[in-house]
């Protein structure tokens, strides 16, 4: 699947608001109960979450994470490098406990 693809597949979810959107970046605000729905969608373009995680993250990982506000434990991480393009999707819940910030992006 392309990054393109995975554009596409965020249609079929639905998204309490759209932050921002381009042919590289998406951000919006997803339901709870969404989430199992855009992780499958996520999991076929990523493969399995690398954050959280027992394992430490690579430093080639965290500084490109620098540039998007980084990650914390209670957060979530996909991440693809794959030829000359990186490909991040991250969730950052909201203090709410039924809001989740979602981040995808490419570079």
């Amino acid at each position: 699947m392309q990054f393109a693809e995975l554009r596409k597949e965020l249609n079929n979810i639905v998204f309490i608001t759209v932050r921002g959107e381009s042919e590289d970046y998406f951000e919006a605000v997803i339901s709870k109960g969404e989430l199992t729905h855009l992780s499958l969608r996520l999991e076929k373009f990523f493969g399995p979450r690398v954050w959280p995680s027992e394992n430490k993250l690579s430093e080639e990982v965290e500084k490109f994470l620098d540039e998007f506000g980084g990650i914390m434990s209670n957060q979530t991480l996909y991440f693809r490098k794959q030829d000359n393009e990186t490909a991040f999707a991250m969730f950052w819940p909201w203090s709410d406990g039924t809001r989740i910030t979602v981040k995808i992006g490419r570079k």
